[in-house]
């Protein structure tokens, strides 16, 4: 060989190593990129199954509180996909590598055919090895938690079905429901990590390999499947960011939500309440999203369709009555807001329509006897309509103001409606205590935790400049109370302890054991144990007033002269009374000051008898 020859066989050797480094990087990357695309799919697999179980126990908690045969429908829908992947998990896990039995188990069942090819490749690849170990058996483990929360189904259906919702058999059985769904939950988030090492030691091996092969080529792999890994960790985040929404929005709908296009052409969503208020099938509204309108009575029509066009503005809040299919008639309240975009265009509408019929008797009821009992009773259904429709609101407030820029006019705007809901919030508390006939939902509930928990809202209550302390000791036993309004109740003792400004307001809560009877303001409660709380200040005298006057019903004129600062007390002593229990006004243990003394007796399984 001359020299002339030795320049080209050096440049199409160089070309030979460059078309093995070019193939070397495009075989690792594909290696790669189906070896991410095969984890992808087992995660997206796995991430139905949670979002399916958690539905299921969702449907389920609610088909024990409220006994509805439709919840537990539900609850059975859901579970179908986690059944059906229940035999192909096992098959993967006892044959290794076999394909032709995983296809087989896959084809079984409709919801998991479709991933046969990405499953088979999954197997090809990864069949044997002890990560694949690893990941399908935190898999089989969560699998087996949910199949001994279905075991327990078939308990809380029997409870339901012979004590009804509510009952103590129920309310065991639920607590043993959150403990399984919490090992669950444990069990998934393992094999969300295990996944996520998986992902991460892949994108190792291939920046490596690339490397080898060629820095520039390796850098571009390196960053291809950074990118990848990144998209998937997102993915990942989103699902469970979306599943939180899901619950937070479906808690919050207690009337009739409905979503419809910005043309009012398509009804994208509409609530079960429609059934219940329309009494019309939700299926004929998705067909025609106009035929709402049609038991409208004639009288109001016009009006409607008239203020239908101020939707898109946000200008409708409408009432109007409707016709029953039997013929009845019920007073509708219809509100609509527009949703927008990331830039600021209207993409669609949605509202909350409520039965407002009880609220317009109550209205005709005051106007014909001038009562202050009928206004006390619509004080009390105004109070409790604006806090649930207050509750709706603030939920898609802050729904709204996560998928927008922060330094926007629209999440300006945004917040201003969560601090005009917070304050309307305090109103309808205030509109409730004029109202001392409370709907409790109680249950076991460990009061040193509520109040821990709710500590800076408590706080909230008093001055500027006037300091909260609360002791409570970390092993006390559960009391029978509906927390939410409990929590209410203890903030009015505490706004009315700091209304004169005294330096500190305390709340200490310890046991307390009588063989007597336990006198408390209108009577006395049975001898027993009971939780004791007392809510006092540091000011000369303690806490002023006289019981008969700060716990007997205050009129409208006489609330509004002291403030507002007494008008829960009578509230918030139906409340305790409707949980058992009762305060009094007395002095300190070892002092002269005065304070209330409140006192709840202890949960021994079975709900409080009320005095």
């Amino acid at each position: 060989m001359d020299g002339s020859q030795r320049p080209s066989v050096r440049l199409a050797a160089g070309y030979f190593i460059l078309v093995l480094a070019v193939a070397g990087m495009l075989g690792v990357t594909l290696v790669g990129m189906q070896a991410q695309g095969a984890v992808r799919v087992l995660l997206q697999s796995e991430s139905r199954w949670s979002v399916e179980v958690r539905d299921a126990v969702i449907h389920l908690q609610t088909f024990s509180l409220t006994g509805d045969p439709a919840e537990w429908w539900e609850y059975e829908s859901s579970l179908a996909y986690p059944r059906a992947v229940r035999r192909p998990l096992e098959v993967v896990l006892e044959s290794p590598g076999d394909a032709d039995r995983l296809e087989e188990a896959l084809s079984a069942d409709p919801l998991t055919s479709g991933n046969i090819p990405a499953l088979r490749r999954f197997t090809q690849l990864f069949a044997g090895r002890d990560q694949t170990r690893e990941a399908l058996g935190l898999w089989l483990e969560a699998d087996r938690q949910l199949q001994r929360i279905e075991g327990l189904a078939d308990e809380m259906l029997e409870a339901v079905e012979l004590s009804g919702p509510g009952s103590p058999e129920s309310v065991a059985l639920q607590e043993e429901l959150d403990r399984l769904h919490h090992d669950l939950m444990e069990v998934d988030t393992r094999f969300a990590e295990v996944i996520t090492q998986w992902v991460t030691g892949l994108e190792r091996t291939v920046r490596i390999a690339l490397v080898v092969s060629s820095l520039v080529l390796a850098i571009l792999g390196t960053l291809l499947m950074w990118v990848a890994g990144a998209r998937l960790r997102r993915s990942r985040a989103a699902l469970e960011e979306s599943e939180e929404r899901f619950r937070q929005v479906s808690e919050a709908i207690r009337e009739v939500f409905w979503l419809t296009d910005r043309k009012k052409s398509r009804m994208l969503y509409v609530s079960p309440g429609y059934e219940r208020i329309w009494r019309r099938s939700r299926d004929e509204l998705m067909a025609d999203p106009s035929s709402w309108l049609d038991p409208v009575y004639p009288e109001d029509r016009g009006r409607v369709e008239a203020a239908v066009e101020g939707q898109v503005r946000g200008e409708y809040d409408v009432e109007y009555r409707i016709e029953l299919p039997d013929g009845g008639m019920r007073w509708i309240r219809d509100r609509a807001f527009p949703v927008r975009d990331r830039h600021g265009e209207v993409t669609r509408i949605a509202g909350i329509a409520e039965d407002i019929t009880y609220r317009k008797e109550m209205e005709r009821e005051l106007l014909q006897s001038g009562t202050v009992r009928a206004m006390a009773q619509l004080s009390g259904v105004v109070g409790h309509e604006l806090n649930n429709l207050l509750t709706v609101v603030q939920s898609h407030a802050q729904l709204a103001l996560s998928d927008v820029d922060a330094g926007s006019p629209v999440a300006e705007d945004l917040r201003a409606v969560t601090e005009a809901a917070d304050g309307a919030a305090g109103l309808a508390r205030k509109l409730l205590s004029i109202s001392r006939q409370q709907l409790l939902v109680p249950r076991p509930t460990h009061l040193e935790r509520l109040l821990g928990e709710s500590r800076e809202m408590i706080r909230a209550v008093l001055p500027e400049g006037v300091r909260f302390s609360l002791e409570a000791p970390v092993d006390l036993p559960p009391v029978w109370v509906d927390p939410g309004y409990l929590r209410e109740a203890i903030s009015a003792f505490v706004a009315y302890s700091g209304a004169d400004r005294p330096d500190v307001v305390w709340v200490e809560l310890d046991r307390a054991d009588s063989g007597e009877p336990v006198p408390v303001h209108g009577g006395t409660l049975p001898p027993g144990e009971f939780l004791r709380i007392v809510v006092g200040n540091n000011s000369e005298g303690g806490v002023r007033g006289e019981p008969d006057e700060l716990f007997a019903p205050m009129g409208v004129q006489e609330a509004v002269a002291e403030g507002l600062v007494a008008f829960g007390l009578p509230a918030a002593q139906g409340i305790l009374e409707q949980s058992g229990g009762g305060v009094r006004l007395a002095p300190e243990a070892g002092s002269s000051r005065a304070c209330f003394l409140i006192f709840l007796p202890l949960w021994e399984g079975r709900p409080p008898r009320a005095p």
